[in-house]
């Protein structure tokens, strides 16, 4: 009670502008601090000793077990901490969670979005698994990605193990009967954007 009354006495005699100033303060510290602890605990997001950082736009292109051809545009992100909600990188997940979006070609034209979500197995993410889940509401029959399972090199190489399964209907099938869901082809990806992403995708055309 004593500290309300001091404050409040405070509050008569110099305004408001001071109470906010120490919660600003006080605010602009919190986010500093939740930012060093991200930066520690997910170094993938920030990059590893001064390079460029898992968290951007890849590309790439792989072939199923069937030759489907597919080009991939993957944005990463890490889903960033909060200090509203308290939601820091150990909170979410030890090393931070992978978010953002991926967009995929196929040798028809059609372009499917997938939201990214997933997690590092350590502070560099060598080894990280995501999970891809498409952005329609009604989906569209065929093959449709799932997991993708990376490796990084803390720089410039990226590869993907990438799984399927079959939409049909409201049934999402794997198995012996659907052979591109049965391997996990690999998708070696680079540093690109948009741009690159339209070349892989005339390139998987023919045209």
């Amino acid at each position: 009670m004593a500290s309300f009354d001091r404050m409040a006495t405070t509050t008569r005699q110099g305004g408001w502008l001071p109470v906010l100033i120490v919660l600003v303060l006080v605010l602009a510290g919190m986010t500093i601090a939740t930012r060093a602890i991200d930066r520690s605990r997910a170094r993938w997001a920030f990059g590893i000793d001064g390079r460029a950082p898992l968290a951007d736009s890849w590309v790439g292109r792989l072939t199923t077990a069937t030759g489907k051809r597919r080009a991939m545009l993957l944005e990463l992100r890490l889903r960033e901490s909060t200090v509203e909600t308290g939601q820091n990188v150990s909170r979410q997940s030890r090393h931070g969670r992978i978010a953002g979006t991926m967009r995929a070609c196929d040798e028809g034209g059609a372009v499917r979005e997938y939201v990214i979500d997933g997690t590092a197995e350590d502070r560099d993410a060598a080894r990280f698994a995501i999970h891809a889940r498409p952005v329609e509401e009604i989906q569209p029959d065929g093959l449709t990605f799932s997991w993708l399972h990376g490796r990084w090199d803390g720089a410039d190489r990226l590869e993907l193990a990438t799984s399927f399964f079959w939409r049909q209907g409201a049934s999402a099938i794997t198995g012996f009967s659907y052979p591109d869901t049965e391997t996990q082809p690999t998708a070696s990806m680079t540093r690109g954007g948009a741009e690159a992403f339209r070349a892989l995708c005339a390139a998987i055309r023919g045209r």
